[in-house]
């Protein structure tokens, strides 16, 4: 599992479309857990708001993960799209000094 956060969002950026950016970091693929699981589905699942309207504070690391139904709202991504994700991460990666060499265009 792994944590996105609101990059940006324009309202009606098209009549009758949203638009919403996600961030997020790269490296996921390359930890203990995701490595030992066979089988993977990409989700986008927002946490339900507190009583005050706050989002929850984030679990710790050694907590268990939350299950779909726990989030306020859940969307599966196709699957395609998640063999994409994937692609790119496990090409990418936690390489921050192979990404900065290739934005900066040095070899």
């Amino acid at each position: 599992m792994g944590a996105l956060y609101s990059g940006h969002y324009y309202e009606e950026i098209f009549e009758g479309i949203d638009f919403l950016a996600l961030d997020g970091g790269s490296g996921f693929t390359h930890l203990p857990n995701w490595q030992q699981k066979k089988r993977h589905h990409l989700i986008i699942a927002i946490s339900k708001p507190t009583k005050d309207g706050q989002q929850e504070p984030p679990r710790p690391y050694s907590a268990p993960p939350p299950k779909p139904e726990e989030f306020f709202l859940t969307i599966e991504l196709p699957q395609v799209l998640a063999d994409r994700i994937v692609e790119n991460d496990v090409a990418r990666g936690f390489d921050a000094v192979g990404q900065a060499k290739r934005v900066l265009q040095v070899k």
